[in-house]
């Protein structure tokens, strides 16, 4: 694994070689060879192509195939490597957006596919290596200056639009993938707290949003032309003052002024009392993130949680809109009850948290759902807890809920999220609306990446039934149905709770996470490698030594996850193990030069072959 970057550089070197050698010798002359530089958002790098259609011919061989951009093409070319396979060009259909990958080339191609051109990947070189840009898209007629709203923060901010080659003079702070512009303006807003940030590169075809520190001096260009990616300043940004409609189906404003909400801090139930107060510019002083949840109540549970563990989060402020949540740090004294005008808009306050006595249920969802509801829709779930341990007993509920349930932690590494998930022994389900996916299902997590990618519109998904025996994942969403549907011995009946963003800053340009197989205890880890050496939220739990290989490193934070919760490992070429966990926000961890992280994102029980299915 680490003496083959050597080997893989003069294979490349030389299968490019003689390729060209061989095809100058095919057509007996010159070759007529078209050479572009483009920038590819996704590495933020400039690649240089060169397009060398006369090799269509012999391109009946692929390593890999996909869907995707132009732009993303090029990068999941850069970035692919599988031992002594790499990608050293590809072809792209513009007509059906199909890219073919491949590392070598091979006679019996069809040199005449439409819509199709190959190209041969030269190189990807950091912008600021590049002295020369030359941009070749139409010039747009746009109007530079404009102020728009950003709904996450309240702001109206003067936005510039520049030429897309000055940003290679910005300093670069770091990437992430989000929806839409607001949403890469607002963050980069939120950034600015802590590091200097007044400006954007956001690519509208793959939601990537470049976060920069731009010095306007530095202008070189006032030529706009269309691009892979859009280059915007942030020149200032106020306060709104203006006033927003009641809207009686707003959920943010229709709670009381104090009101409790429930989480599970642990595997301990919590109660916490909240208050709603009206949004102040000065709150927006104590900004401490922003975050995208899918729920006002998933937004108010991540705060809670956060002022229980660490004492980070007091107060959040939520746009249902856009599904955006602001987090703040308020300070103990109350210095913000002047009666300024009430302009609608609303923050919520933790006050404060203790075990919880009593926890709100709702019969089409479970005991640990995080909803308020009124006292005509609840049942009470009543704890008692003494210094040992702590025991729940449940208060007149449907015989059919499950007698032993358990909240679990799974990573939905697609979407770079930590999801709640509960599973439970039911006899039947009502109350659902259920879908069936046709696709061999191999995994839960396969199937709860199902149910994840349709948690969108009034009949979004919220938990699955899942059969292992017959490859089945069948999705739920709830609906009004009056009719039961009964839950097969083989069937596994498991819903999603929250889910939160997990460090996607850090992981956006880590690779697929690849399967291991461990023979012990016969079950397919799924293992997600990082590209950066600098991490966040990681303890380290102990060191070994003398560990042959990495798949025995692995073998190890397995065995012992349960009682330590080990979740990642850090392997050297010299055989040091290191086994880590999750840790607090302020915890870090360096990955050394020459050794690999991977963090651990799923392990089910299967065979060897069943690995190229998970």
């Amino acid at each position: 694994l680490y003496q083959t970057s050597f080997r893989k550089a003069m294979l490349f070197f030389v299968s490019v070689v003689v390729w060209n050698v061989l095809f100058v010798l095919y057509k007996g002359e010159s070759l007529n060879v078209s050479f572009s530089s483009v920038y590819v958002p996704k590495l933020d790098k400039v690649c240089f192509l060169e397009e060398r259609n006369e090799l269509k011919m012999h391109t009946n061989k692929t390593i890999d195939y996909c869907i995707t951009s132009f732009s993303n093409c090029i990068s999941e070319c850069w970035l692919w490597n599988d031992e002594d396979t790499f990608c050293i060009g590809f072809l792209y259909n513009f007509e059906n957006n199909h890219c073919f990958f491949y590392h070598r080339l091979f006679k019996g191609g069809d040199d005449n596919i439409t819509y199709t051109s190959f190209y041969l990947l030269r190189i990807c070189v950091d912008v600021g290596l590049v002295e020369n840009f030359y941009e070749i898209g139409v010039i747009e007629n746009v109007t530079r200056i404009t102020k728009v709203l950003l709904p996450a923060l309240n702001e109206i901010c003067t936005i510039e639009r520049l030429p897309f080659v000055n940003n290679f003079a910005a300093d670069r702070i770091h990437k992430v993938l989000l929806a839409d512009i607001l949403s890469c303006f607002a963050h980069c807003r939120v950034l600015n707290w802590t590091d200097v940030c007044n400006a954007v590169l956001y690519s509208y075809e793959e939601g990537i949003c470049l976060f920069l520190n731009y010095n306007d001096t530095h202008q070189k260009n006032s030529i706009i032309r269309k691009n892979s990616a859009e280059f915007y300043s942030i020149k200032h940004c106020e306060f709104s003052k203006m006033p927003v409609l009641p809207n009686s189906d707003s959920v943010v404003q229709n709670y009381n002024s104090s009101f409790e909400f429930y989480i599970f801090s642990g595997q301990n139930p919590v109660e916490c009392n909240i208050e709603k107060k009206m949004l102040k510019e000065e709150h927006l002083l104590y900004t401490t993130s922003l975050l995208s949840p899918l729920e006002f109540r998933h937004c108010l549970s991540i705060c809670m949680n956060n002022y229980v563990m660490t004492n980070s989060c007091n107060a959040v402020y939520y746009v249902e809109n856009g599904h955006t949540c602001l987090y703040l740090r308020l300070p103990l004294n109350n210095i913000f009850e002047s009666d300024l005008e009430n302009l609608g808009l609303y923050i919520f306050v933790v006050k404060s948290c203790g075990p919880a006595t009593r926890m709100l249920y709702h019969q089409s969802t479970n005991i640990y759902q995080f909803l308020t509801l009124s006292e005509n829709d609840i049942e009470e779930v009543n704890f008692y807890s003494d210094e040992s341990d702590s025991d729940i007993s449940v208060n007149e509920l449907d015989n059919a809920l499950l007698q032993d349930s358990s909240v679990q932690i799974v990573k939905l590494h697609k979407f770079m999220e930590i999801c709640f998930i509960q599973r439970q022994n039911m006899t039947y389900i009502e109350n659902f609306s259920i879908f069936t996916s046709n696709t061999p299902i191999w995994t839960l997590n396969m199937c709860l990446h199902h149910c994840r990618n349709n948690m969108h519109g009034e009949t979004r998904c919220s938990a699955v039934l899942f059969s292992r025996l017959n490859r089945r994942c069948k999705l739920l969403s709830q609906a009004n149905n009056e009719g039961k549907y009964l839950i097969k011995l083989y069937e596994e009946f498991v819903s999603i709770l929250s889910c939160a963003k997990d460090r996607e800053m850090e992981r956006i340009d880590n690779p697929a996470p690849i399967n291991f197989y461990l023979e012990e205890l016969r079950q397919i880890c799924k293992v997600e490698f990082y590209v950066l050496r600098n991490l966040t939220q990681w303890r380290t739990l102990r060191k070994l030594n003398n560990v042959t290989t990495f798949n025995k490193c692995l073998l190890s934070c397995v065995m012992e996850s349960k009682p330590i919760l080990c979740s990642a490992i850090n392997y050297s070429k010299f055989g040091d193990c290191i086994l880590l966990k999750s840790g607090r926000n302020d915890e870090f961890f360096e990955v050394k030069d020459g050794t690999l992280f991977g963090e651990i994102i799923d392990c089910e029980v299967g065979n060897y072959v069943e690995q190229l299915y998970h």
